[in-house]
Formats: C-alpha cells, sequence, structure tokens
C-alpha cells in the first residue's frame, strides 16, 4: 500500500512470541490509563474505563496512544464507546484514521 503517513500492513508471520511480547508491552503501557483489560485478541483489547469519567475520555485516550508509541513505537488506535456491543463502531472509525494520528 502506498500513501502519505502511517502505513498499516498484514505480516503473515507465525512469531507469536514476538507478539505476544509486544501485546505486554501494550498492556503495561496502558496501564496508568484503565484499571480492569480483556484480552480480545493478539491486536486488540478491551479496557474498562470506570473510574475515568470524571475526564475528558478523548484526552485521555489520546495520552494513552501517545503513550504506547512512546514505549512501543507501535501506531496504535483507541476506539471509545460505552458497551463492548457499540466497540465495532468506534474501532472502524479509528482504524480508518489511524494515518491521520487521530482518535475516535
Amino acid at each position: 500500500m502506498r500513501g502519505r503517513g502511517y502505513y498499516v500492513s498484514c505480516v503473515l508471520s507465525s512469531n507469536y512470541t514476538f507478539y505476544g511480547d509486544m501485546q505486554r508491552r501494550v498492556i503495561a503501557a496502558c496501564e496508568p490509563f484503565a484499571r480492569y483489560f480483556e484480552i480480545y485478541s493478539i491486536d486488540a483489547t478491551f479496557l474498562d474505563l470506570a473510574g475515568f469519567e470524571d475526564r475528558d475520555l478523548v484526552d485521555h485516550a489520546r495520552a494513552m496512544r501517545e503513550h504506547v508509541h512512546l514505549w512501543t513505537t507501535i501506531p496504535s488506535c483507541v476506539g471509545i464507546a460505552e458497551t463492548l456491543c457499540l466497540k465495532p463502531s468506534s474501532h472502524g472509525l479509528c482504524s480508518r484514521r489511524i494515518r491521520r494520528n487521530a482518535t475516535a
């Protein structure tokens, strides 16, 4: 894929040890920003933001993305939704915005 900004590529590899290590690093970087984590897959984790309602959640998510990038150098996206059922919609929005360094 050619274009401007961040590039998202599909890596076809079975290096699960590496992926697992990177997932642990991402979760460690997110720990100051959430109290509960539900690992959904090797590249997706749901975070419960209960207890952070008094904050601007978009700013909170941006700070989390910056912290993850600082710790891991991995570009990431954060989708914010009120329920797990609504989460796929927010993920779709932020996935399209990852090249623009955005949060949805």
